[in-house]
């Protein structure tokens, strides 16, 4: 797990950026050329599983083995276009966040040339941005008759596999608190686990601890997003819950706060 201190807040995602090539350069340059819609042209028709990773096992290449498909989904709907698209928009903390980032990551594999494979995309700030549509494709989720049509494309089938129509007990997400005042040392306990047809290309997350500047909390979030996916800091805690499927049930919420709302 990275710890990354600095008194600049972009310092510390440069040295997450570096720290993100040292652990998971291969897995995380795969997931980029996914976002450039280039797997094909870059590996073939089959993404290969990351060394290490069992090619019939769970951690296999996931959602980019048919990598044809992939790059299809990838230029059909636009993620890096869009991403680039709506990069100005951001605050301007978090571009200089994300610049910071993916120089880091080139500045390791500028000391590390040995680890950079030749087929390394270009990098930009925009990739991060745009990864997490790469695992959850939401733009082929966006309606039913979207969904119905885009079910009768081959090249978007893969989508649709993720998307199971049957979860079982793994089908809901959790989220839930216990208030300090119910626990034997006055701490608060949260607790977000959030289930839903996130494919892995390899480990998913990557954990890290950011203090610097006005920001001092842990998190996790999709290797290679710089996201603040999972988390927490002094003063507060956050997760994602998915809820197509399954609507929330609270039975007893602390200084009566509402966990759908988390």
């Amino acid at each position: 797990m990275a710890h990354l201190y600095a008194d600049r807040e972009q310092d510390a995602f440069y040295g997450l950026g570096y720290a993100s090539g040292e652990d998971r350069l291969e897995q995380v340059l795969t997931l980029y050329v996914a976002v450039r819609g280039e797997l094909a042209a870059t590996f073939g028709a089959k993404t290969p599983p990351l060394p290490g990773d069992s090619p019939s096992g769970a951690n296999n290449a996931g959602p980019l083995s048919d990598a044809v498909a992939s790059d299809i989904a990838a230029r059909r709907f636009r993620l890096l276009e869009t991403a680039r698209r709506n990069f100005p928009k951001l605050p301007r903390a978090y571009r200089l966040d994300l610049q910071a980032y993916v120089d880091g990551l080139a500045a390791y594999m500028r000391e590390h040339p040995e680890r950079a494979p030749g087929w390394s995309p270009p990098l930009e700030p925009a990739l991060p941005l745009a990864l997490l549509h790469v695992l959850v494709n939401e733009a082929a989720r966006v309606c039913d008759a979207r969904r119905a049509e885009d079910a009768k494309s081959a090249p978007t089938a893969f989508i649709e596999s993720a998307e199971r129509s049957e979860y079982g007990p793994l089908g809901g997400s959790n989220a839930w608190a216990i208030a300090g005042t119910r626990t034997p040392d006055g701490g608060v306990i949260f607790e977000s686990d959030s289930h839903g047809p996130i494919e892995s290309y390899g480990t998913l997350f990557y954990p890290y601890r950011i203090k610097a500047a006005d920001l001092d909390f842990t998190a996790f979030a999709p290797a290679g997003t710089a996201l603040f996916f999972f988390g927490h800091s002094p003063y507060f805690a956050w997760g994602l819950r998915r809820v197509r499927d399954f609507p929330p049930t609270v039975t007893e919420s602390p200084s009566n706060m509402d966990l759908r709302s988390i």
